[in-house]
C-alpha cells in the first residue's frame, strides 16, 4: 500500500512539474524575452521573505 502512494505520489509532483513547464513556455511565447525576465525577477521577490 506505500508503496502504491509513494508512485501515484512520483507521478503527480511529474504531472504538475510537466504543467509548470508548459505554462512558463506558452508564458514566453507570449511576452518578450526581457519582459519574462523581469516578471521572473518580481515573482522571485514576491517569494522570498524580508
Amino acid at each position: 500500500m506505500r508503496e502504491h502512494l509513494r508512485n501515484a505520489g512520483i507521478v503527480t509532483l511529474i504531472f504538475f512539474a510537466a504543467l509548470a513547464i508548459y505554462l512558463i513556455s506558452t508564458e514566453i511565447k507570449k511576452v518578450d524575452l526581457s519582459g519574462y525576465m523581469q516578471l521572473m525577477g518580481d515573482k522571485l521577490l514576491a517569494t522570498v521573505p524580508e
